[in-house]
């Protein structure tokens, strides 16, 4: 069914200008009449024919047709006309709120998720998936990309915050009458209210179109809902969603486990934690296959060998890289011939190039070496090093992030009151003062060298909490060491590197710096084995809406899809004004 609106209708009045254009053509200067006795005989026929006059010239004066229709164009554009269409027909531009978290993957919700979405897919798109953390997965994309992405697009191990969702999605619904569409079977898991979220953008003037895929019917269910890496007992919680007792097995790292589950109960599965990978699969049939098996991942211990050469050590940096039990420092004022994994050069007076050249081969080799600036480094030659090209010193700048990374990530760097202007930066630059580099990393064969901006004379964020966090977990990183936090993730976390480096997932290879951990399973790095589990209580329920939910939906639902005429009206106004032209040239009247 198709109907038709207007936005604005004031705008209507934009018509009035017709009146005008009708008066100057109908108001025309009248020849003076002369009686001609000789051709009295003709004008009874003069008279009829000149009934007919108005209509022949209005059909035969195309430049007046020209103008009015242009004219008519102009002032409908004003008025916002918009046709009101059902689904299948292409929008101009289309938000898309899509859901494919865990709950999804139960009897044909996906599926359908998948029709809906292909149905209001537009010109350009903005898709919104549904997760712990939405994320914009495409932006401004065209119709094919968009269709691909669809293709390839699985039931991912993720909750469902669909009030986040909607709120993300609101910020790019744009324009005079925005509307999104959100694809879900709305079994709502997040912390932020859906249907005041849904106010918020209704109350902006936004149209938000609610295609339930859901089915109305109770689901049986058991599922690990919770997962506990540790050093030396790992820990899996497993539940039963269903009222009645359930006798199950359990494929504990391939040793055949029983488990007896009374009616909407737990127990807790546990195994010794050695290094390397571990699985738990429950042996059930249930309606949810995603939480029926997880992963955990021992990281080999490791310790961070890390070498401070300075002549006056920071006690800030000293206290943060002593602070953690999987780092050792060692500080000294001259380079040794021991080998270790990380080398800062901090507080230096002196640095003699055959140091210079050893601490180059050794990052060439494997090792990562930080430049930690200070007031006085333009007098030390660091050689090949020094990543960028160092300049004046100048005043004020706010730190800001430039790239997404976990160094960075949640820390509040402040200002500096002074810095150096960087030129030539080469490999990344992760923190930046106005258009110089605070933290640039570049890559030198095997190994990496930093430079580190902020100077500890010119900053209060060595006394900031998060100094010592960023240390920490910067070193780990340049020292290739990873805790049981970092290889053991959530579905729906981001994982991000400040450089691009190759990923094998569960399901293909990427070569990325930030990758959506969408899929569970197994994802490879390098020596690195990161688990990804759904592990969701709130997601594993599998609550449907009820009849009465669904019909209070349906009755809040905005009447079909918008689609708005007025860039059609524009041009063909200017369509019109142009062969306006062409006619009055072709006369001669220009």
């Amino acid at each position: 069914m198709v109907s038709f609106g207007f936005g604005n209708i004031v705008g209507l009045l934009g018509l009035l200008s017709l009146i005008p254009l009708i008066l100057l053509y109908l108001i025309r200067p009248k020849a003076k009449e002369i009686d001609v006795p000789s051709l009295m005989f003709f004008q009874k026929d003069l008279k009829r024919k000149q009934e007919r006059a108005f209509f022949q010239r209005l059909r035969k004066d195309w430049l007046f047709l020209l103008q009015l229709l242009g004219l008519l164009a102009l002032s409908l554009f004003f008025a916002q006309p918009y046709l009101v269409l059902d689904k299948g027909i292409s929008l101009d531009e289309s938000v898309i709120v899509l859901d494919a978290s865990a709950s999804t993957g139960v009897g044909n919700v996906f599926e359908r998720v998948i029709d809906e979405a292909r149905s209001v897919v537009g010109k350009k798109n903005t898709l919104i998936m549904v997760g712990a953390a939405p994320y914009v997965a495409l932006q401004n994309t065209d119709k094919k990309t968009t269709l691909n992405f669809f293709d390839d697009l699985e039931v991912g191990a993720v909750a469902s915050s669909l009030g986040q969702a909607l709120t993300l999605a609101g910020q790019y619904a744009v324009g005079a009458q925005p509307e999104i569409f959100v694809i879900s079977d709305f079994m709502d898991t997040g912390t932020i209210s859906f249907d005041s979220a849904r106010e918020i953008l209704i109350s902006r003037g936004v149209r938000v179109h609610l295609l339930d895929v859901g089915e109305e019917k109770t689901y049986s269910n058991i599922g690990i809902i919770q997962v506990k890496p540790r050093a030396d007992i790992s820990e899996m919680v497993v539940k039963n969603f269903q009222t009645a007792p359930q006798q199950i097995t359990v494929d504990v790292n391939g040793q055949i486990k029983n488990l007896n589950l009374e009616g909407l109960g737990t127990q807790i599965i546990s195994f010794a934690s050695k290094p390397g990978l571990h699985t738990v699969k429950l042996n059930v049939n249930d309606d949810l296959a995603l939480d029926n098996i997880a992963y955990v991942s021992i990281p080999s211990s490791k310790k961070v060998r890390v070498l401070l050469l300075s002549d006056n050590p920071s006690r800030y940096l000293k206290a943060a890289l002593t602070s953690t039990s999987d780092i050792e420092l060692d500080i000294t004022a001259s380079l040794p011939s021991e080998r270790y994994d990380v080398y800062i050069l901090q507080g230096l007076e002196t640095l003699s190039q055959p140091e210079v050249q050893a601490l180059e081969q050794r990052a060439r080799e494997g090792a990562s070496v930080v430049i930690y600036a200070q007031q006085d480094m333009q007098s030390l030659n660091y050689g090949n090093l020094l990543p960028v090209n160092l300049g004046e010193k100048i005043g004020y700048a706010q730190i800001e992030e430039v790239q997404a990374n976990k160094f960075t990530q949640g820390v509040e760097f402040g200002g500096v009151q002074q810095h150096f202007v960087t030129r030539n930066e080469q490999g990344i630059t992760l923190l930046r003062g106005l258009n110089s580099s605070l933290l640039t990393l570049y890559t030198l064969d095997e190994g990496k060298v930093v430079y580190y901006g902020i100077m500890e004379s010119a900053s209060d964020f060595a006394l900031n909490p998060g100094y010592p966090i960023f240390w920490v977990n910067f070193v780990r990183y340049l020292g290739n060491a990873r805790t049981i936090t970092d290889v053991n993730r959530q579905g729906g976390s981001l994982l991000t590197y400040p450089e691009k480096v190759t990923i094998t997932t569960p399901s293909q290879s990427v070569y990325t710096n930030m990758l959506y951990l969408h899929e569970p399973g197994v994802y490879t790095i390098g020596e690195d084995q990161i688990v990804v589990n759904l592990a969701s209580e709130k997601e594993s329920q599998l609550l449907s809406a009820t009849a009465a939910e669904r019909e209070q939906r349906i009755a809040q639902q905005p009447e079909g899809i918008r689609q708005h005429l007025g860039t059609f009206l524009l041009w063909a106004a200017i369509a019109l004004v142009f062969l306006e032209l062409l006619l009055t040239k072709g006369r001669g009247e220009l």
